[in-house]
């Protein structure tokens, strides 16, 4: 599941004419990568909540039937998540972007795969 954390602002709430509200959000300065994946969410339907501080996915409600199970990631896309996450979770220990990190990571697979195969 592809998920995106920051801080923001509500700068602007307003009805609609079909009884829906539109919300304007002002964030902090994002990495590159948070501000790409924040727009792979432009133009999907999506699930927000709002609280004023960090949350967690422990901390959302979501009930059965709205979370979906995503199948359609390819194993390089699920292991580059995957990876990502680790990164997130250690930035600080890492010190480098994610490209960088994250190509320096698939070269030691890449390596250690290649010492196993027989000549």
């Amino acid at each position: 599941m592809k998920t995106v954390q920051c801080s923001a602002q509500i700068d602007k709430i307003s009805s609609r004419k079909d009884r829906t509200l539109s919300i304007v959000l002002n964030t902090q300065e994002m990495s590159p990568e948070e501000t790409a994946q924040l727009f792979d969410f432009q133009g999907l339907q999506i699930w927000v909540a709002f609280a004023e501080t960090a949350m967690t996915y422990s901390d959302i409600e979501v009930p059965d039937v709205m979370i979906a199970h995503d199948d359609t990631k390819s194993p390089s896309e699920r292991l580059r998540s995957v990876i990502y996450v680790y990164y997130k979770q250690n930035e600080q220990k890492i010190n480098k972007p994610f490209d960088t990190y994250y190509r320096e990571i698939m070269e030691k697979y890449i390596e250690s795969v290649k010492a196993k195969l027989v000549d």
